[in-house]
């Protein structure tokens, strides 16, 4: 699945590695990203052979920096209230995920949403991970 989200499947041990891929913007979660990661979890959904998924951010700057902030400032407000939403409704889609979901916390994870959804799923930390 290219773009945004990059989903790898290892038959071998029946995981599937799910990969947030803008590392240019620290992995944050503009609409598009938010688009390909629910895409990625119908895909995931549908494969009966899955007994668990990996999350893991690119690159070495973020797991993951919360909302696109940038992408934001262009918004109207009611644009903003909906992206938000979209979001919460994305990482829900994550949480329900029908096999464990574990997120490798491979560096910071910026914003409530995002930690609070991790926090209640599974971290697995590394040495250089830091919540903000």
């Amino acid at each position: 699945m290219p773009g945004l989200i990059e989903l790898q499947f290892h038959q071998e041990n029946q995981i599937a590695e799910l990969i947030l891929n803008r590392p240019q913007a620290a992995n944050a979660m503009s609409t598009d990203l938010l688009d390909d990661l629910n895409e990625a979890v119908r895909v995931i959904n549908e494969n009966d052979q899955l007994r668990s998924v990996v999350v893991i951010g690119s690159g070495n700057k973020a797991f993951c920096a919360g909302a696109d902030l940038k992408e934001r400032k262009n918004m109207t407000s009611q644009q903003v209230v909906e992206t938000v939403k979209y979001i919460g409704e994305t990482l829900t889609n994550v949480e329900n995920i029908r096999v464990p979901v574990i997120a490798a916390i491979n560096g910071a994870a910026f914003g409530g949403d995002w930690n609070s959804h991790w926090l209640a799923i599974y971290g697995l930390q590394q040495k250089r991970q830091k919540w903000v």
